[in-house]
C-alpha cells in the first residue's frame, strides 16, 4: 500500500515537474534550443546591451514569426518561455517609464502566447521564469552555491540583478527541505492510518 501511495505522490511530482531534491526549482535548465530559435537566443543573451543601447526594438521588429511547435519538451518550452519573457520585458521598458511599448510585435506576442498556453503559464515574465528557470552553474561538477551559480538571462544592474534573482533561488533552494520532511510525513501518515 505505501509503495502505491508513493508512486501516486511521485507521479503528482512529476505532472507539476516539482522536484523531491529542489522542489519547484527546474532542475537542470537547458541554455540551447534548436537552431531554429537561435534568433531568440541571440537576443536574450545580448539583452542588457540591446536595452542599454536602445536597439532591442529595432531587433524584434527584423525578428520573423517563429512556430514553437518544434520545442519538443518542457525544458525547451520553459527556456523559450524564459528567453521571450525577458525580451518582452525588454522590449516593453526599453526606453524606460515614461515611454513603455503598449503593443508586443507578432513575431514576439504569437509565440510567446501559444508557449504560454503548452505551460499553463501567463504571457509575461513570471517568478517560475526568472527564479526558478533561470539558473546555471559555472561548474558543473561543482555544488549549487552562489559562488558556483550565473544567471542564463539577465537585466540592466549587474550584480546587483544577479543578486536579486539568484538570492531568491537560493531561498526557494532552502525550502525545498520542507517539501522532503512533508513528503516524507504524508508516506509515514499514509501508512500508519493503514494499518
Amino acid at each position: 500500500m505505501e509503495t502505491n501511495y508513493r508512486e501516486t505522490l511521485q507521479a503528482d511530482f512529476d505532472a507539476f515537474d516539482i522536484s523531491e531534491e529542489l522542489g519547484f526549482i527546474l532542475e537542470e535548465p537547458l541554455t540551447h534550443l534548436p537552431d531554429y530559435y537561435q534568433v531568440w537566443l541571440d537576443l536574450a543573451n545580448n539583452l542588457t546591451h540591446l536595452i542599454e543601447s536602445r536597439k532591442l526594438r529595432d531587433l524584434v521588429h527584423k525578428m520573423p514569426v517563429l512556430s514553437p511547435h518544434l520545442l519538443s519538451n518542457h525544458r525547451e518550452l520553459r527556456l523559450a518561455h524564459l528567453a521571450l519573457g525577458f525580451i518582452s520585458m525588454g522590449y516593453v521598458w526599453q526606453e524606460g517609464q515614461h515611454e513603455p511599448a503598449q503593443i508586443l510585435p507578432k513575431a514576439l506576442a504569437w509565440p510567446y502566447w501559444l508557449i504560454s498556453r503548452r505551460l499553463g503559464l501567463p504571457p509575461i515574465l513570471t517568478y517560475a521564469d526568472s527564479v526558478l528557470a533561470n539558473w546555471k552553474l559555472k561548474d558543473p561538477t561543482g555544488d549549487m552555491e552562489i559562488g558556483n551559480m550565473d544567471l542564463i538571462y539577465s537585466f540592466p544592474g549587474g550584480e546587483s540583478c544577479k543578486g536579486f534573482f539568484l538570492v531568491s533561488l537560493l531561498v526557494e533552494m532552502a525550502a525545498s527541505s520542507g517539501l522532503k520532511v512533508s513528503v516524507f510525513l504524508s508516506v509515514f501518515f499514509f501508512s500508519y492510518m493503514n494499518l
